[in-house]
């Protein structure tokens, strides 16, 4: 059975849908709600199931970037069965906004996803 991509993020506040395919197939575009209403648009860039990895980038939301692409790379850890999960993004800061500000709001947005990864089983 292939994931959902919510499955593919728990502990986001909710997905609304996508357009393109199952929404795993690249060009797809998924509309996200956040915590207080607030809409995201993602599109998926590239997805590699065989080495785990997949690419998005962020086409809408109320975030302080611009240009915001990112890769997720879930790896396996032999010695204990679990995942190590890495994650690298390039984005330009928004105006009025530094690289420091930028990361912070950034990272808070992805502690309640990665966090639910945590609820995942086989």
């Amino acid at each position: 059975m292939e994931p959902s991509p919510a499955r593919l993020a728990p502990g986001h506040p909710g997905e609304r849908g996508h357009r393109g395919g199952n929404g795993l197939t690249p060009g797809a575009v998924c509309l996200l709600t956040g915590a207080v209403g607030s809409t995201y648009r993602e599109r998926l860039v590239a997805l590699d199931e065989a080495d785990r990895k997949l690419t998005y980038e962020i086409l809408q939301a109320l975030l302080p970037v611009r240009g915001y692409r990112s890769t997720l790379h879930v790896q396996p850890v032999a010695d204990t069965g679990g995942a190590f999960l890495s994650r690298h993004a390039t984005f330009d800061p928004a105006e009025g906004t530094n690289a420091h500000q930028a990361t912070t709001v950034l990272e808070a947005g992805y502690a309640p996803a990665i966090a639910g990864l945590h609820t995942i089983t086989a």
